[in-house]
């Protein structure tokens, strides 16, 4: 049963009519988005960012709405493999992104203010500009985020305690169901 779920999350198979994985729909619409020009928007990374936190789930099997930070700061260092500076600035632009559309966070560790700005030319998903200044590619956070995801199916198909935890997520969040209109 376990590799059946893992089937219908990632490969998007064998799911009832007008249903679809959660994971195909993150797909589906930052395609969607991308395909409209807005891979450089807050709209998007908002977007993103909801993936990471709904994988973040799946990775630590909570399903309340709370302590956020620390189950993404998790997934961070586990599956998408980031760690100290970079695992902080990625998360102060998380807030800068789910937060608000002023592209800016508070970092209360140092008391300043950090503000960011999205660019697909960058080379590198994080690039420092100033003291408080980010640039983002949101292009590498999304190939980070997909490769993460990767890495997360191969823990799950060795490890049979992350699989309990992802099959506790899957019962409520394991997928969508899709209206026609």
């Amino acid at each position: 049963m376990s590799q059946e779920l893992l089937v219908r999350f990632f490969d998007n198979q064998d799911l009832p009519e007008g249903r679809m994985s959660t994971y195909a729909r993150i797909n589906e619409e930052l395609d969607t988005l991308k395909e409209a020009g807005l891979e450089k928007t807050v709209s998007y990374c908002t977007t993103l960012w909801s993936s990471i936190d709904l994988m973040a789930r799946f990775y630590s099997g909570q399903l309340v709405n709370r302590n956020s930070t620390g189950r993404i700061s998790r997934y961070l260092r586990g599956p998408m493999s980031r760690n100290g500076k970079n695992s902080e600035i990625l998360l102060l632009f998380r807030h800068a992104c789910t937060h608000g559309l002023g592209m800016y966070a508070f970092d209360a560790t140092r008391k300043t203010e950090v503000r960011f700005s999205l660019s697909t030319q960058s080379p590198d998903l994080i690039t420092k500009i100033g003291s408080s200044h980010f640039r983002i590619n949101p292009h590498l956070l999304r190939n980070l985020f997909q490769k993460s995801v990767e890495n997360y199916r191969g823990q799950l198909e060795q490890d049979e305690e992350l699989l309990k935890k992802f099959a506790k997520v899957y019962r409520k969040l394991g997928y969508a169901i899709i209206y026609q209109e």
